[in-house]
């Protein structure tokens, strides 16, 4: 079984923990030098950026406001993804 960010349904269940958030996808680009997904996501209190990359991790960069704070708040009750 594939864990991580590489698992096909990662987005999805990224999404469904947040969807209290409304997330939207706004914009994904595909970075074929690095084999890199970057996704550019809008929310009610603002935008963010998933990256994904080779090794199977995804990283959330913050783009404004306080969202990545937030989502970590909902992280920590939600056994489906590690915070490292």
């Amino acid at each position: 079984m594939t864990e991580g960010a590489d698992r096909s349904n990662f987005i999805s269940d990224l999404f469904e923990s947040i969807a209290t958030l409304n997330p939207i996808i706004i914009k994904e680009t595909t970075i074929e030098m690095n084999d890199e997904l970057r996704i550019l996501v809008r929310t009610d209190i603002g935008y963010f950026e998933i990256m994904k990359d080779r090794w199977g991790f995804a990283f959330l960069l913050e783009k404004g406001k306080s969202v990545v704070p937030e989502i970590h708040k909902i992280f920590k009750s939600n056994s489906s993804f590690n915070h490292i």
